[in-house]
């Protein structure tokens, strides 16, 4: 990794240099295993949801399972890793926004394990 250019930057030009040198392939292969196996859970509680409901609500189940997945998403990738698993942060409850929307998480190793991307940390949370 650079330490720095001429205009005073700090860090690495991803096109460039390969982020993936400090991190075990194998490792990050099984994260996206694990990853992969949970998201398909989601269909799998929708498909319960409506088993267990009446005929006429069945599809209503599914699509308030497949929204509310999506509203998770949304605010997890936004604030709620950064609020969750905020290293910079000043008290032990609860983090800051330092990593709003992922930034700054591409070629860092996780808080979990040096061994994969705090990215792919974050899509495994």
């Amino acid at each position: 990794m650079s330490s720095g250019d001429s205009t005073g930057h700090v860090g690495t030009d991803p096109a460039v240099d390969d982020l993936n040198v400090p991190f075990n392939a194998g490792d990050q292969a099984f994260i996206i295993v694990a990853s992969a196996m949970v998201l398909l859970m989601i269909p799998g509680i929708a498909f319960l949801y409506s088993g267990l409901a009446r005929r006429k609500s069945a599809l209503s189940l599914i699509w308030v399972v497949m929204m509310s997945f999506s509203v998770i998403v949304f605010q997890w990738y936004f604030w709620g890793y950064s609020l969750a698993l905020s290293n910079t942060a000043t008290n032990g409850f609860i983090g800051n926004l330092d990593k709003f929307g992922l930034r700054n998480t591409l070629g860092e190793p996780s808080p979990g394990s040096p061994l994969i991307p705090e990215l792919l940390y974050s899509f495994y949370q």
